[in-house]
């Protein structure tokens, strides 16, 4: 079970608790973690609400990233608004019918995902105003490989929000589908570059005629979109002459989801179900859908998948690759469009027309011989990184190492027979030790007046079960995948007061954690998939 000490927990920065099956709800104290910039309860199944309260100041004042997809939710609390700093928010997979008003204050927030919720019924109030320059953009700064992450708005197999408005009235801001609140959203991303790197995509529900498309829709008349295409329809562009302020190049695709089973039958087989390609000779470039289709439970449905990919990641400008959108069996792309998008557009209620771009139609001959075919480099769309991004990337970086490696240097030992043991006064100077994969470990070695290791790793040592505590010292331990361990208790008296990174991830059997009184300077919590563990809210 997670103990009521959690929310002495100040200084934790980070807490996952992905996976843990049957984890019903956690402790009301774990709002007082005001340090808490990432939290991580994805898969939790049994989880049906989130202990949020009405308090001032707002709870989890630090909160970033928030993870609750694939949990039970059925009510998201009001409060969920307060979240103040949140910038990414993963909902997918709940079963909550409408979601708060009060969604529409996150105004740093460049994620959300509403996926597979087959109980929702509309659209929340989406925030389209931005926050304090000063506040926005921490989740890229902070969390080392986020440069990979996407931005960008889900909603996909959620098929009550799919119903179209009644023909009664026009959309309001709790109809299920609103043009002009996702020209918001797009347009308050393109304005503020620090919520978002390289791009951004939004995937959601057409209720658009399959004939007329989108062409006569308020969607077209926001975003004027002047190319379309069949699906299907493969075209490069020639001598593009570059306006001074263009930003970037949006593109759109309709298409339908007819299949569970989505696979390559194309030769060669594509690298990913559905993706925008841009292939030259030698490269293909990819924004892949970063959904996973395979979920979905509604077939015949539409949708449209629009991607902005910002200036410096439009290399297909340059080397004349051909364009066009890829999709495996199972997937019918309908038609796609492009637009450039100027800066003069990001500013007005709609974008101006679009610039008539120079694009030439690519007719590909179809060889029947699937050995003429040679494999072409696969890059992603954002392969180049800039000075800047690398050195946000770095300083990430160098902040998880930190709490990794604390600036000592490893002392590996190799998996010891069952007969190893050590003495402490063998050892008096040492700092670091790593016993990772000892799969013949039953009891870790007695470090009774050892006050000197800072960092022990124990990852894999599966057949662990008994790890003495006297380590006051230990700023950095891992327990990772300690099949056998069922108990810890370092409470009496405090016994990790120095400890700042903790895992836990896959302790299968392990029932009760830690007092948390005792490590009061933690800053890293991962008990991702510890299936036993439980907290009765």
């Amino acid at each position: 079970m997670i103990r009521e000490s959690v929310g002495a927990l100040t200084k934790l920065e980070f807490l996952s608790l992905r996976d843990c099956t049957n984890l019903v709800g956690i402790p009301d104290t774990f709002y007082k973690m005001t340090s808490l910039i990432t939290l991580d309860l994805c898969g939790c199944s049994e989880f049906t609400k989130l202990p949020l309260r009405e308090i001032s100041p707002s709870p989890l004042q630090s909160l970033i990233y928030l993870d609750l997809s694939f949990c039970n939710i059925y009510e998201e609390p009001k409060v969920i608004g307060e979240l103040r700093c949140l910038e990414r928010l993963n909902l997918q997979g709940n079963n909550f019918t409408t979601l708060p008003s009060t969604l529409s204050r996150l105004c740093n927030l460049s994620y959300l995902n509403l996926s597979h919720c087959h109980r929702l019924q509309s659209l929340p109030k989406l925030p389209t105003n931005r926050g304090p320059s000063n506040s926005v953009g921490r989740y890229f700064k902070t969390t080392s490989g986020s440069h990979k992450h996407r931005s960008g708005l889900y909603i996909f197999d959620s098929p009550r929000c799919m119903e179209h408005p009644s023909s009664s009235g026009g959309c309001s801001t709790e109809c299920p589908f609103n043009s002009e609140l996702l020209y918001r959203w797009v347009m308050r991303l393109v304005q503020e570059p620090v919520l978002y790197r390289c791009g951004f995509d939004i995937v959601f529900p057409w209720h658009g005629g399959t004939k007329d498309s989108y062409k006569s829709s308020a969607f077209s008349k926001l975003f004027r979109f002047h190319h379309k295409l069949k699906g299907g329809s493969i075209v490069r562009i020639n001598n593009f002459v570059r306006d001074v302020d263009w930003v970037g190049f949006l593109f759109v695709a309709i298409f339908e989801s007819n299949d569970h089973n989505y696979q390559s039958l194309s030769s060669p087989p594509l690298p990913h179900p559905f993706y925008l390609s841009f292939e030259s000779e030698n490269t293909e470039e990819r924004f892949d859908m970063p959904l996973n289709l395979e979920q979905n439970m509604v077939d015949g449905k539409h949708y449209i998948w629009m991607i902005f990919i910002s200036r410096e990641h439009c290399h297909f400008v340059e080397t004349g690759a051909q364009i066009t959108f890829k999709a495996c069996e199972g997937l019918i792309i309908k038609e796609w469009g492009l637009r450039v998008l100027n800066k003069e557009d990001t500013w007005g209620y709609r974008m101006g027309m679009s610039v008539d771009l120079p694009l030439q139609n690519v007719k590909v001959k179809r060889s029947r011989s699937s050995s003429r075919f040679e494999p072409k480099i696969q890059l992603p769309y954002n392969w180049l990184v800039s000075d800047k991004d690398e050195a946000e990337k770095d300083a990430a970086k160098r902040k998880e190492i930190g709490l990794s490696n604390l600036g000592l240097s490893t002392v590996y030992f190799p998996p010891p027979p069952p007969w190893f043991s050590i003495s402490p006064e063998h050892l008096p100077y040492l700092k670091r030790m790593d016993l990772s994969n000892s799969k013949n470990l039953k009891v870790t070695p007695y470090f009774e007046g050892k006050q000197n290791l800072e960092w022990l790793d124990l990852t894999g040592c599966i057949n662990l079960f008994v790890v003495h505590p006297l380590l006051t010292e230990l700023v950095f331990m891992s327990l990772q995948n300690c099949a056998s361990l069922v108990n810890l208790d370092f409470s009496d008296p405090p016994r990790l007061r120095s400890l700042r990174v903790l895992r836990l991830s896959d302790c299968i059997k392990l029932e009760n954690t830690l007092d948390f009184s005792g490590t009061l300077i933690l800053q890293y919590l991962d008990m991702e998939s510890m299936c036993k563990f439980t907290h009765n809210s």
